[in-house]
């Protein structure tokens, strides 16, 4: 995203009270995203690139 991280996104989503799941996808910073969403169930991170099939399974 040009304006915002996945982070931020993500965060931004959350303090908004917004508990649905959320999928995460990025090509950078993986560790920090991952630190960020780790305690959260409904968060998850796909990094770039990735296969189709694998996003579905």
């Amino acid at each position: 995203m040009p304006k915002m991280s996945s982070t931020e996104v993500y965060k931004y989503i959350r303090s908004h009270g917004i508990k649905a799941p959320v999928v995460l996808i990025s090509g950078y910073h993986q560790e920090q995203v991952i630190s960020n969403i780790s305690n959260d169930p409904n968060a998850y991170f796909v990094k770039k690139p990735f296969d189709i099939d694998d996003l579905l399974g």
